[in-house]
């Protein structure tokens, strides 16, 4: 008598006086769950199951809830499932399919597959080439284990990192970034990226979308590029520039050169003596404390302002500006109207045939280039490159 397993059974062919019995291949059994076409050797489902800290070369298969597999030595393969899952791969060469979930997933020693699918995925490959596939929504890599700093690249075709311990990383599907204690150099995509810089001295440019970019501890070079971004340098002495858009930007602890670029901007720096450009667009400019200069080099034509004001002002050649706590004024390239607050201010017209009014206050009034009209008001002023 045939099983089950062995249908369908028989074919007769008694027209030719002929009897034969065909049987067909059994079919896979049913029972074996598979993880990404792997017949799995650990099952989480199970009541019962090995633990997946051994050094075999395990297939792992995570349940619907969220899970925290910590695997062996061996080149494991894991899916998750569904659910926030922590999943620890090993020091093998491990291929990890996370599934559904905002999963957490640490590569460890060695050159991993990392597939994050969809929901916001926390990414670390760890030391090695590594293949880190955030999948869809927003997904973060971290690279805080790295030995040295790193160039990381999410603008090229197949977006990379690379330097030291981390090897080659080939990237997709990842929009955030956290970047070493050390030096690094980050280039953001298209999307809106939020880039974590680190304690070193790094280059982050976030090109297109709207960026989030936190220098940290260092001499930073941030560049935040099209997009409405929001733009710290944090401490020590930065360079930070908006680009265009609507951007905040900020310069905090330290000497820095902060820039807001087209677009109508927050534009801040902290306790130091700060360079702050507005740029075009209706801007409000908080130079905070220290002896800071705010410019208006890059203005479409003449500007008139006036540092006494704490609303907006219409500058003319550069937008509607709201300006507090700036000690030295610097001019356009064309006709300007420079009016000091009536404290001790620096007044330099730039090119072009500016007018300089130091009013109260020790002042120092520089016409710079053009035929510059200059009036120092109450006070010890000085006077240079003025005609009358």
């Amino acid at each position: 008598m045939l099983s089950q397993r062995s249908l369908p059974v028989l074919v007769s062919s008694l027209a030719l006086g002929l009897a034969s019995l065909t049987l067909s291949a059994p079919p896979a059994y049913a029972g074996v769950p598979l993880c990404d076409g792997e017949e799995v050797t650990i099952d989480l489902n199970q009541p019962t199951h090995p633990n997946p800290n051994r050094p075999d070369a395990d297939v792992i298969l995570g349940t619907p809830g969220a899970d925290e597999v910590e695997a062996g030595s061996g080149n494991d393969l894991i899916c998750g499932e569904g659910g926030d899952d922590v999943l620890l791969p090993g020091p093998g060469n491990d291929e990890v399919r996370a599934g559904e979930g905002n999963d957490t997933i640490d590569g460890g020693n060695a050159h991993d597959e990392i597939y994050g699918d969809t929901g916001e995925d926390d990414l670390t490959g760890g030391v090695g080439n590594d293949r880190l596939d955030g999948g869809a929504d927003v997904d973060i890599v971290r690279y805080g284990g790295a030995n040295v700093g790193i160039t990381l690249d999410l603008a090229l075709a197949t977006p990379q990192a690379n330097g030291g311990n981390v090897g080659t990383d080939t990237l997709a599907g990842v929009e955030d970034v956290q970047a070493t204690r050390f030096n690094d150099v980050i280039h953001g995509s298209d999307d809106a990226n939020d880039v974590e810089a680190g304690d070193g001295a790094d280059e982050v440019h976030g090109l297109g979308g709207d960026d989030r970019v936190d220098g940290g501890f260092a001499n930073d070079m941030i560049n935040g590029g099209p997009g409405n971004d929001r733009v710290d340098g944090r401490r020590n002495n930065d360079a930070v520039f908006g680009g265009s858009g609507n951007d905040y930007v900020w310069g905090a602890r330290g000497r820095n050169h902060v820039e807001g670029g087209p677009g109508d901007d927050t534009v801040g720096a902290g306790s130091s003596d700060d360079v702050l450009y507005g740029g075009l667009g209706d801007d409000t400019i908080h130079a905070g404390l220290g002896d800071d200069a705010l410019f208006y080099l890059d203005a479409e034509g003449g500007v008139v302002v006036d540092l006494r004001l704490t609303g907006p002002q219409d500058t003319i050649g550069a937008g509607t500006d709201t300006i507090s706590g700036a000690e030295q004024l610097y001019g356009s390239i064309y006709r300007d109207v420079l009016l000091g607050s009536g404290l001790d201010d620096v007044l330099i017209g730039m090119a072009g045939n500016d007018s300089l009014a130091g009013r109260a206050g020790d002042d120092l009034l520089i016409g710079e280039r053009g035929r510059d009209t200059c009036r120092g008001g109450k006070g010890k002023d000085v006077l240079q490159a003025c005609e009358r």
